[in-house]
């Protein structure tokens, strides 16, 4: 599943603020083997109305390169692979 959100917190996880979206995305995240996050550094550190899920569901995160080395090492620490893309 490739899979987006426009929150992004270790404490509150991933959100958006759509409920009907969220409901789909969880659903979709329910039925994949992998989910892969696609979000750019201004996702981060924000949260949205309503929680899709806990950042640990997510297996891969592909992000700008401006998302901070703070950000990737907690990441990492989640067991979360992090692709930075340059822009």
């Amino acid at each position: 599943l490739f899979l987006m959100a426009t929150g992004i917190t270790l404490e509150f996880g991933l959100s958006h603020t759509d409920i009907s979206e969220v409901t789909v995305k969880q659903a979709m995240i329910r039925s994949a083997r992998r989910v892969i996050l696609l979000a750019d550094h201004t996702c981060f550190g924000h949260e949205s109305m309503i929680q899709i899920a806990a950042p640990t569901v997510v297996h891969t995160l592909i992000a700008d390169d401006a998302l901070p080395a703070s950000w990737r090492l907690e990441l990492n620490k989640l067991g979360i692979e992090v692709a930075p893309v340059s822009m």
